[in-house]
C-alpha cells in the first residue's frame, strides 16, 4: 500500500485510507477581515475535496461579540450536519452570571463535545485573570471534557491549572508557529504534564517545526488543527501529510487522537 505521503502527492482524497478530524476550525464571518467560504455548506465542500471527515468548530461571533449567539449558530451546524461537525462551547469569562446556564445549554441540549478558550480575544492578559475561568474549569472537570486554548497569559499558569484539573485535557493551539521561543516553552509544558496536548494550526511555521513538535512530545499528544476557514485547509493539512514522520504517527495526529479526546 502507498504511503500517506505518496497518496497526498498524487492528489487522491485521503478519507478512504485514514479518518481525518480537524480539531481546530471556525465558522462564520469575522468582524475585522473577510473570510470566504465560511458557511457550513461551503466548508463541507472543501472538506470533501480534501478528504477531511469532521471538523471541530467554534463560531467567530462567539470569540468576539456574542458567545451565546455563536454557540447557538454552531448548534445549528452540528444539528444539520452531525456527521461533519463537532461543537466547541465558547464561554466569555467576563459574564460569570451567564456561564452556568450556557454550559448546561451547550452540553445537555446542543450536544457540544468540548470547550474553547480564546484568552487573547477575551482579554485574559494576566495570570490572575485566568481565575475568571474557574466555573468553566470546574464544569469541565466534572464532565471530563477537553479545552482548546488559544493564547495564555502564562504557560506556567496553564501548567498549574492542568495539574489541578486532571480530568480535563487541554490542547495548546498553534504550537510550532509564529514564535519559536514560546513554542519551545509550550512543548516543554506539554512534555511534563500528561493532560496537555498541542495542535498543528498556525498561518506560519518555522522550518522543520512540525517534526520537532512530534519528536519533542510524541505523536500521541499532537492533533491536526487548521484554523480553517481562516486559513487554507489544503495548505494546513500539508504540514502533516508531507512531514518526515511515520504513517502510524500521521494517523494518530490526523484523527485518532481527536477521537479519543472528543470521545467520538
Amino acid at each position: 500500500m502507498s504511503s500517506i505521503y505518496d497518496l497526498a502527492l498524487s492528489g487522491v482524497r485521503l478519507n478512504s485510507y485514514v479518518e481525518i478530524i480537524d480539531c481546530h476550525a471556525h465558522m462564520g464571518p469575522h468582524g475585522e477581515f473577510h473570510i470566504p467560504r465560511n458557511t457550513p455548506e461551503a466548508m463541507i465542500r472543501i472538506m470533501d475535496r480534501i478528504g477531511v471527515s469532521r471538523a471541530a468548530i467554534s463560531h467567530c461571533i462567539s470569540l468576539e461579540s456574542d458567545f451565546r449567539l455563536g454557540n447557538a449558530l454552531v448548534y445549528e451546524a452540528i444539528r444539520k450536519y452531525p456527521d461533519r461537525f463537532i461543537g466547541y462551547a465558547v464561554l466569555n469569562p467576563h459574564y460569570p452570571e451567564e456561564i452556568e446556564e450556557e454550559l448546561e445549554l451547550c452540553f445537555r441540549h446542543y450536544g457540544m463535545k468540548a470547550i474553547k478558550f480564546h484568552q487573547t480575544l477575551h482579554q485574559i492578559r494576566y495570570r490572575s485573570d485566568f481565575e475568571r475561568y474557574k466555573p468553566v474549569l470546574d464544569y469541565a472537570e466534572s464532565k471530563k471534557l477537553t479545552i482548546l486554548c488559544h493564547g495564555t497569559p502564562s504557560l506556567k499558569k496553564l501548567e498549574e491549572v492542568a495539574s489541578e484539573y486532571r480530568n480535563v485535557n487541554f490542547i495548546i493551539a498553534h504550537c510550532g508557529s509564529w514564535n519559536m521561543r514560546e513554542d519551545l516553552e509550550a512543548l516543554n509544558v506539554a512534555e511534563r504534564v500528561p493532560n496537555i496536548y498541542v495542535d498543528s494550526s498556525g498561518s506560519v511555521e518555522w522550518y522543520g517545526a512540525f517534526e520537532k513538535v512530534v519528536a519533542k512530545v510524541g505523536a500521541d499528544k499532537v492533533l491536526f488543527g487548521s484554523d480553517f476557514p481562516w486559513c487554507n485547509l489544503a495548505f494546513m493539512i500539508g504540514r502533516v501529510l508531507f512531514a518526515k514522520i511515520s504513517d502510524k504517527d500521521k494517523m494518530k495526529i490526523l484523527g485518532l487522537n481527536a477521537k479519543k479526546l472528543f470521545k467520538i
